[in-house]
């Protein structure tokens, strides 16, 4: 099995000895800490985000922490945050490990990142509204490179085989042929351009009446640095009906994407390659939401990184039985742990 952590720069190997893996108390506590959270229910609906933040406040406080460096905030009762500090220093820049303690509800297949509401007010609304999708359904926003992307598909091209590899190779120089062919795929298809997907229907009022009314929810995950906006007007255009009204549901708040700095992605690459010598480290554009925005627009470079590895044709992310390895998880913990200590330090 060919193995790839999907993180940052790819630059040369470092020469130290792998870190030895987690003790047998660590890995206990490890265990004993993400049973606790499992157990507390923090979904959107009717769990409480206070209660796991109060939980994790506490053994950082029976760990040495003093209650001054330790807070519970939220908006309200059920949405507190756990916000903790470790001093250093001082001779450094302040190293943020930000991470969510609320859990996705099984039901909820999709993030809502930029949605839109398409409705039709007409006798023939469901009809009008379906063709309209379908002309969505068959537009491909322009491919669009930044620099994250180009830099994975660059050195994802060494590691693929066949067309696939030439392909990734071509289409960081413009082939729109290559462009084509990858976007088949829509792992690669959402790194290369903007991408609008109907996510839910409903329409008509009685089982014996025309409709008269249709709606579509639209989600779009657009590429950092595009405007929203511009993605409205395409959709519009796209459609092609001034019947359909476009509204949105929640407007998004873009921020450009951070740059891949080696001060931040040098430690990243030194550390996989102690633990998995070999590991080719690759730059990947989330197309998922995160909190990262809030940084970003905040002038505070934002990187993910977990260590942790999965089969590629096996995502359970968010599903019903969302599920990782024991001992990828395990590992994980480690090479956070001493990634930590390298960016800290």
């Amino acid at each position: 099995m060919k193995r790839l952590v999907i993180l940052c720069l790819l630059v040369a190997a470092s020469s130290a000895a792998a870190p030895p893996p987690l003790d047998a108390k660590t890995r206990q506590l490890a265990f004993d800490i993400y049973k606790q959270l499992i157990e507390i229910n923090t979904t959107n609906s009717v769990g409480n985000n206070t209660t796991a933040a109060e939980a994790m406040a506490a053994r950082l406080k029976a760990a040495g922490f003093v209650s001054n460096d330790i807070q519970v905030l939220g908006p309200n009762p059920r949405k507190g945050n756990l916000v903790a500090r470790l001093h250093g220093t001082g001779k450094e820049k302040p190293l943020l490990l930000l991470a969510h303690l609320d859990v996705v509800e099984a039901r909820r297949e999709d993030w809502s990142m930029d949605p839109f509401v398409l409705t039709e007010k007409d006798g023939y609304a469901i009809y009008q509204l379906a063709n309209g999708l379908v002309r969505l359904e068959n537009y491909q926003f322009p491919v669009t490179l930044n620099e994250v992307t180009r830099a994975y598909f660059e050195r994802m091209s060494s590691i693929e085989e066949g067309q696939t590899a030439a392909d990734m190779k071509a289409v960081t120089t413009g082939d729109a042929a290559a462009a084509a062919r990858l976007s088949e795929t829509p792992a690669y298809n959402n790194q290369l351009r903007t991408t609008c997907v109907a996510t839910r229907l409903e329409g008509g009022h009685a089982d014996n009446a025309l409709p008269q009314m249709a709606k579509a929810t639209v989600n779009c995950r657009v590429l950092p640095g595009q405007s929203a906006d511009a993605v409205r007007d395409t959709i519009a255009k796209v459609l092609n009906d001034p019947g359909i009204e476009i509204t949105w549901i929640d407007k998004p708040k873009p921020s450009a994407p951070s740059p891949l700095t080696p001060a931040v992605m040098k430690p990243i690459a030194d550390v996989t390659s102690e633990f998995w010598p070999g590991t080719p480290v690759l730059p990947l554009m989330s197309a998922g939401a995160s909190d990262g925005l809030y940084l970003r627009n905040a002038g505070i470079p934002t990187y993910g990184v977990s260590g942790l590895f999965g089969e590629l044709a096996d995502s359970r992310a968010h599903g019903r039985d969302e599920r990782v390895r024991i001992d990828s998880f395990y590992d994980s913990v480690q090479f956070l742990y001493v990634l930590a200590k390298r960016l800290s330090s």
